[in-house]
């Protein structure tokens, strides 16, 4: 009898450990909003879409696509996690979510009263972090606030959870306008910011918005 107990009680212990592996892997691969959402629902019926104010933070590497001609895969992709994961460590240790990583290109955001003030605090450090560690290409950042709608888009049989809307497109296009190592923000997020530096402020057109937009470059 005592055998069969503790024959039991190690296969409960064995499938427990592997649903904890599970659980670990499954949040290294969705957002931490996703992640939420799902244990939220979990025996509710469908997840919920809503839509939140945010900063939207949005990377991209200058000049991936010429060095990948010109590198070994695996080097491309030693580079690639190295220049993502800066990017990426940086967003968390302010609080942000990473929504994505879209090929060379990472998708955050950040909610809150401070949220865009972390984000820029996120962009500084990933771009020092990405010069410090003297990186073969460097990035660009764009940095924009708005409302965004967060849910599932998809088929029935294949969803994804992610942020979208207008403000997500707005932020892609200034960090498109941004060069390697630079910031580019809109002037109403960076108002909200505790920014002390020096900023280059300009208008430019963002394609898709009727009215040009104040940014500034840091």
């Amino acid at each position: 009898m005592n055998t069969l107990v503790g024959r039991a009680q190690k296969d409960i212990n064995y499938r427990t450990d592997l649903l904890g592996e599970f659980r670990m892997r499954l949040q290294e691969l969705l957002s931490d909003e996703a992640v939420h959402t799902l244990r939220a629902a979990t025996g509710k019926g469908a997840l919920t879409s809503k839509w939140v104010r945010a900063t939207i933070l949005f990377s991209d590497i200058r000049g991936f696509t010429d060095f990948c001609e010109n590198e070994a895969p695996e080097r491309v992709v030693e580079f690639l996690n190295q220049s993502l994961g800066l990017v990426i460590n940086a967003v968390r240790q302010q609080g942000g979510d990473v929504d994505k990583m879209i090929g060379d290109a990472v998708l955050a955001h950040f909610q809150g009263e401070d949220a865009a003030d972390r984000a820029l605090k996120a962009a500084q450090e990933a771009l020092e972090q990405i010069k410090g560690a003297k990186l073969a290409k460097q990035t660009g950042i764009g940095i924009y606030s708005g409302d965004v709608v967060i849910g599932t888009i998809g088929a029935a049989n294949r969803k994804d959870f992610t942020v979208i809307g207008d403000s997500v497109n707005v932020a892609s296009r200034l960090c498109s306008a941004a060069k390697g190592g630079e910031i580019v923000i809109d002037e109403k997020s960076l108002a909200s910011c505790d920014f002390k530096g020096t900023s280059h402020l300009e208008t430019i057109n963002v394609k898709g918005r009727k009215d040009p937009l104040n940014i500034a470059r840091l």
